[in-house]
């Protein structure tokens, strides 16, 4: 199974729970608050329940077409589509809550009382939305290991679908903001990881970390020079240079 699809059953799993224990804590607030017609209260969260999985749907979807952005709009796009998904959870619980039931009147007004609700809940997306981030960095390297423990293959997203990237095909990796690039067979491929997170995770006999930022596989490594500073470079077999940092060259043979 790949990352994409342990990712996703992994949030819904979650999301489930979450959920459930939303309407176990609305609930228990209700009840030592002393608010009347409990029954009908708690009947009428289960329609909720569904609505509010269903906004974490939409928002789900939304943020998976800014995956590839920067860590800024990323962010932004999420704060937005907690907020939003707030106020107009807020509307069906007016909705549901106050106009369909008609057993207690609304005395203060649409505004008010949706801004109420909206007060109450403001927590629940965004929480949300950091269980899904919080999940998603787990699964979605999709990080296969061999034998020994060690990653035998990447299941990078490319063009739409998951691609399947041997270890052994790859020449070198670099470090991309939050993302990391994949260099193999002449094609590039970006999974979001840290370098330090993969680095951890290969064979150290098949692959060197000679920057903070590349890592190389030795296999693929034709020369080693120094300029007139005494700074070293890594030749690779399809022509690249990549330079190696200081503090990691002592594990190179110049």
């Amino acid at each position: 199974m790949g990352a994409e699809a342990r990712f996703d059953r992994t949030l819904v799993r979650w999301t489930i729970c979450y959920w459930f224990a939303v309407y176990v804590l609305l609930t228990l607030r209700s009840i030592t608050a002393g608010h009347p017609h409990l029954g009908t209260q708690a009947m009428l969260r289960v329609p909720m329940i569904a609505i509010g999985i269903g906004f974490c749907a939409l928002i789900h979807v939304l943020l998976q077409r800014f995956d590839a952005r920067t860590l800024e709009v990323r962010a932004f796009v999420a704060l937005a589509a907690s907020i939003v998904s707030t106020f107009a959870f807020s509307v069906a619980a007016y909705l549901l809550f106050v106009v369909l039931p008609g057993i207690w009147a609304d005395e203060v007004g649409f505004v008010v009382t949706v801004s109420y609700f909206a007060f109450q809940i403001l927590w629940i997306f965004p929480a949300w939305t950091l269980l899904r981030y919080y999940f998603q960095l787990r699964s979605e390297v999709a990080l296969v290991p061999d034998e020994a423990g060690f990653i035998d293959e990447f299941w990078p997203k490319h063009l739409g679908r998951l691609v399947r990237v041997a270890a052994a095909d790859i020449d070198w990796i670099e470090a991309e903001g939050d993302y990391v690039r994949l260099h193999a067979a002449g094609h590039s491929y970006l999974i979001r990881s840290t370098l330090g997170g993969i680095a951890a995770r290969l064979d150290p006999a098949e692959f060197i970390r000679i920057h903070r930022r590349h890592i190389v596989a030795r296999k693929a490594i034709v020369s080693m020079t120094r300029d007139h500073g005494g700074r070293l470079s890594i030749g690779l077999t399809n022509g690249t240079t990549v330079p190696a940092g200081r503090s990691y060259a002592r594990g190179l043979k110049p």
